[in-house]
């Protein structure tokens, strides 16, 4: 049973109540808060960059640009009109190597060979976490190195086949606690548990002090720290009395 002092606690995207989701500053900012891993998500741009960008888009004035249909110059100049930068998946790299787990989520099938050969040189390869919603991709993960650590999102339990070759189910938080006796069951089994994405204090309180839980994914990371915190301090008196 995993205590509320040893649960995994992820930088959805970075630090996104400080500064914009997915750019460096964001990963800095939640590095320096403490987070155990930061999470973001890879898509490719039409002329094959590996971009770190959650949407399929970029806003461009009142319209939305697909990724595949623009060049990595084009986003690039769309986001700064925007007021941020977007990185590239390299730059990511080689920023927060050695000083966090990453958690990788591979948005789009075709970029999984990559982004490994990408991630493989750099520290901490070996901690990473890759996830998808995209049952091909982990399958793929899974067929080019069968070591690798790897999750499947989903929100609907219809979609937690047991066939997908994920070493961590990551349902959505709601989809955890309406089927929460199955989540239990594949504890047992071994297979681990990510919530996503836990915002508010109640819950990050519940997820912390539920021994079916193992990773906590959230927007704010430095609430979720803070509440583990005070778990721990309540633990270690116990402990004393």
């Amino acid at each position: 049973m995993m205590s509320p002092a040893r649960k995994i606690l992820v930088a959805h995207r970075g630090a996104p109540y400080f500064f914009h989701e997915n750019t460096i500053d964001s990963f800095i900012k939640a590095v320096s808060l403490g987070a155990d891993m930061v999470e973001f998500d890879v898509r490719r741009t039409k002329d094959g960059k590996l971009v770190v960008n959650h949407d399929p888009f970029i806003i461009h004035g009142s319209k939305e640009k697909l990724l595949s249909a623009i060049t990595f110059s084009q986003m690039q100049r769309m986001a700064e009109e925007n007021g941020y930068r977007v990185p590239v998946l390299e730059d990511v790299l080689s920023i927060l190597s050695g000083k966090v787990k990453l958690v990788i989520e591979l948005k789009e099938e075709s970029c999984e060979q990559e982004v490994l050969e990408l991630v493989s040189g750099s520290a901490g390869f070996s901690s990473c976490i890759f996830i998808s919603f995209k049952p091909s991709v982990i399958s793929a993960l899974k067929k080019i190195d069968s070591g690798l650590t790897t999750g499947f999102l989903f929100d609907d339990i219809q979609q937690a086949d047991p066939a997908i070759p994920a070493d961590i189910l990551c349902p959505r938080d709601n989809t955890f606690t309406e089927y929460h006796d199955f989540f239990e069951s594949q504890k047992l089994s071994g297979r681990m548990t990510a919530v996503w994405t836990v915002d508010d204090s109640i819950s990050i309180k519940n997820f912390l002090n539920d021994p079916a839980v193992d990773i906590i994914i959230t927007n704010q990371i430095d609430k979720a720290i803070k509440l583990r915190d005070i778990h721990r301090e309540i633990l270690c008196e116990g402990e004393k009395a």
